[in-house]
């Protein structure tokens, strides 16, 4: 069964460009960094201007991670959940 989430998750694996274009136009939007083959033991939810996960630290969804994005942290909160997992706040920028 598929599942529609209200605003839709963006998953950016392997595009850096699109990625950062997207947090540019979404700054207060949510970012979940995870594996790219998401565990419930790795998911950390960002703001999209957060300097970890768009600054100087790239590749940013190329290797073992992608990024999972909202405008709706609560769709990530229960895309997480879904996964049995839940999501661990950046110290950088939620702290």
């Amino acid at each position: 069964m598929a599942t529609h989430w209200d605003p839709p998750l963006l998953v950016f694996e392997d595009n850096d460009r699109d990625y950062l274009f997207w947090t540019r136009q979404n700054p207060r939007g949510c970012v979940v960094n995870c594996l790219r083959n998401p565990t419930p033991d790795y998911l950390v939810l960002h703001w999209a201007d957060c300097f970890t996960i768009n600054g100087s630290h790239f590749p940013w969804t190329t290797g073992d991670y992608a990024k999972v994005c909202s405008t709706n942290a609560a769709a990530l909160e229960e895309w997480a959940s879904q996964l049995d997992g839940s999501l661990h706040k950046c110290d950088k920028c939620w702290g």
